[in-house]
């Protein structure tokens, strides 16, 4: 009892702060029966802790209950409960930061607020960067891990006039259980920077992914991409492109092989804001996950509006006309290409 009334005692001292986010999702598209069905999707519920220990340390935790998340006695249920992020961080300086545990993958402009739905007009993020694709052994999958389990150091450094910022991460690569073990001696390296020129509301940045993955045969997966985003006065611009390779396998031993199958994907997205409120955005967003082959491109151009109803709650509303990569061309193929209405509310708390 004692015991208890003294931990409980020394965790109500540590300073700390709780956020977190939520949304709610509405999608139909024409692209087969399924998807004709008018659907709504409880998709985030996410709390956020950061516990300040001391002018050092800092805890970072984040849970997610996902897709209205139900749990039954005999087993059944819907969504998922898990925990998103979990990391210790030292900070040494602006400059030098050490962060171990399960953090997000750094990678392009979104990779630290990939589910965080207020921060970014759509309602999901460009596929061409952040949705999956086809690979080298014909897995489809991330060009990238969403999380890193393992140690990453980030900071900030002032150049004159200008500014950076850095990270750099080891990580076990993707398996069965990226959290808990790595399935190959390879680990997962990668590294983002930004830079800030002196000029206001610019900035460019470059990453780099690269593991021995272990849902597609142990294979090097690698993914390099670059970012730029500049507004002039209510004007926004927005660009991402990646490159990625794939080591392809041996199929009669099913055992990696040097030779690679690369890929290329690119969005630019523009947007106005008008009386600080009303903000409507165009989208360009497409992958060519063969760039020696013969086959088409995943192509999404997306027109939306972004309504900050308060400053914490957005109404996003968007079309989409879509076509999905096939390694096939077909005479014709207009089952590949359809059109979806998405529309949603996005909370910041």
């Amino acid at each position: 009892m004692l015991t208890t009334v003294f931990v409980l005692s020394f965790l109500s001292a540590i300073p700390f702060r709780t956020y977190g986010y939520f949304d709610l999702e509405f999608e139909v598209n024409n692209k087969d029966r399924a998807g004709k069905i008018w659907t709504f999707d409880q998709h985030h519920l996410n709390i956020i802790n950061i516990f300040s220990l001391d002018q050092n340390f800092r805890l970072f935790t984040e849970m997610e209950w996902e897709h209205g998340i139900s749990i039954e006695a005999d087993g059944a249920g819907s969504g998922k409960i898990y925990l998103a992020q979990g990391w210790l961080e030292y900070k040494k300086s602006n400059a030098l930061r050490f962060q171990m545990g399960k953090i997000l993958v750094p990678f392009g402009k979104y990779g630290l607020t990939y589910d965080a739905t207020p921060t970014f007009l759509s309602t999901f993020l460009p596929n061409s960067v952040y949705g999956n694709h086809l690979n080298s052994v014909g897995h489809k999958d991330r060009l990238f891990a969403k999380w890193l389990t393992g140690i990453q150091v980030a900071g900030l450094i002032p150049l004159g006039d200008w500014g950076a910022e850095y990270f750099f991460y080891i990580t076990n690569g993707r398996g069965s259980k990226p959290s808990e073990k790595d399935t190959n001696p390879n680990k997962g390296l990668g590294g983002r920077i930004i830079v800030r020129p002196p000029i206001d509301d610019i900035n460019f940045g470059f990453s780099y992914y690269s593991d021995a993955d272990g849902n597609s045969h142990n294979t090097i997966q690698t993914s390099l991409g670059t970012d730029l985003e500049f507004t002039v006065s209510n004007f926004t611009f927005k660009a991402e492109s990646v490159y990625n390779s794939g080591q392809n396998i041996d199929t009669t031993t099913i055992q990696p092989i040097d030779d690679y199958l690369t890929g290329y994907g690119y969005y630019f997205q523009t947007s106005y804001t008008i009386k600080d409120r009303w903000t409507p955005f165009i989208r360009i967003d497409q992958y060519d996950p063969d760039i020696d082959g013969q086959v088409q491109h995943d192509k999404t151009t997306t027109i939306g509006i972004n309504v900050s109803i308060t400053p914490r709650i957005y109404f996003k509303s968007e079309v989409q006309f879509r076509r999905e990569a096939d390694h096939i061309i077909h005479d014709d193929d207009t089952n590949k290409a359809y059109q979806s209405f998405v529309s949603s509310i996005a909370v910041a708390f």
